[in-house]
């Protein structure tokens, strides 16, 4: 069976989908044009048109499944999908009754439409916009006139949005979805031994040890509803300068600062940053669209360095292990040469160099 075969068909999604709408009597939504399908790695998104008279719906249905998934019916069977299924639609509502009266300030969210649990499916409107990443920090983007000021108020706007998603109110939190600080150094001593796995020694870098000594001794009391993915290709660019982000679940609760690392890791690590030797964009203008999206959920308030950089650390060595892993399953037998050469001449060469400066930052800071 093909990877695709392990998906269902469009027509089985469409018919599920045309009959909940159907479901009133006066309703005769049809389906217009062909379906659209992008695969993922978690899910399939399914992009459905449908019409009813002069009525007019675009559609994206989310279907949840393992990576390795192998039978289409499992993503609605399994125990595991079907909760993360109705989770993220859950937390879909929550976060549209959040920003629902935001629009006007440039915050926007995706309107769902509903949840079929008989395919575990999340039917979501289709939203016009355009990545964050590819919205300002493409090499064509960067190299147009004020292509800087254009991603610097991107950036302060999605600080703006990740605020306002942090106001959400707990409530009741199972035990077992309370993260903190603690947490992140125990996963980002995992990350390093990993990278032992890949010939790879922090113990090699000088302020390794004491940059360690000092994440742990580091504590936040405040929790939040964390996003868990917070990155540029989950953040859309609405009409210029609003921002939408996505794909949410409501997995744990941990720092606010969690979403924040996240987010400074992926600027620093991109892959088309790391392939060009982390030289576009600079580190000074990588720190500079830093500043604007920790001053957009900051705002005038001060933020905590080393907190920051504890999360932020964690997801960097995350996209190194993530790199290694890429080359090795890409690059073997004959290949196995320029798998070597780009490892030893550019991935490894980038990280190590944004490891060395992220440890320097941590020891150095006051």
């Amino acid at each position: 069976m093909s990877v695709k075969e392990a998906y269902a068909s469009t027509s089985f999604i469409a018919d599920a989908v045309i009959a909940h709408f159907n479901q009133r009597p006066e309703s005769h939504w049809r389906l217009q044009g062909e379906i659209q399908i992008r695969y993922m790695l978690w899910s399939v998104l399914y992009f459905i048109t449908l019409t009813n008279g002069d009525q007019l719906k675009k559609l994206v249905v989310k279907i949840i499944r393992f990576p390795d998934q192998t039978e289409a019916d499992l993503s609605w069977n399994n125990h595991e999908l079907l909760l993360r299924g109705s989770r993220e639609y859950s937390s879909m509502e929550r976060i549209y009754d959040l920003f629902r009266d935001q629009e006007g300030n440039g915050l926007h969210c995706i309107p769902p439409q509903t949840y079929l649990p008989e395919i575990n499916a999340i039917v979501m409107d289709y939203v016009e916009g355009k990545s964050l990443y590819h919205s300002s920090l493409t090499l064509s983007q960067l190299l147009r006139p004020g292509a800087s000021a254009n991603a610097r108020k991107l950036l302060y706007n999605t600080g703006r949005w990740l605020r306002r998603f942090h106001s959400l109110p707990l409530g009741e939190v199972p035990a077992e979805r309370q993260y903190g600080p603690a947490d992140s150094v125990k996963a980002l001593c995992a990350e390093a031994e990993k990278l032992n796995t890949f010939g790879i020694s922090l113990d090699s870098f000088p302020d390794w040890q004491k940059a360690l000594n000092i994440l742990n001794r580091l504590s936040d009391e405040k929790r939040v509803w964390v996003h868990g993915d917070f990155h540029m290709r989950n953040t859309l660019v609405i009409n210029g300068e609003g921002i939408l982000c996505f794909d949410t679940a409501f997995e744990r609760t941990d720092s606010p600062y969690y979403d924040m690392g996240t987010f400074i890791a992926d600027l620093k690590s991109r892959r088309s940053r790391i392939l060009r030797w982390g030289l576009l964009p600079s580190d000074h203008e990588t720190r500079v669209l830093s500043n604007a999206f920790l001053s957009g959920y900051f705002q005038s308030e001060q933020w905590d360095v080393r907190l920051l950089l504890l999360y932020e650390g964690k997801f960097l060595l995350q996209k190194w292990n993530e790199s290694l892993e890429v080359i090795n399953d890409k690059f073997y037998g004959a290949r196995k040469i320029a798998g070597d050469a780009l490892r030893a001449g550019v991935v490894d060469l980038t990280f190590r160099r944004i490891i060395s400066r992220w440890m320097h930052d941590i020891v150095t800071f006051r």
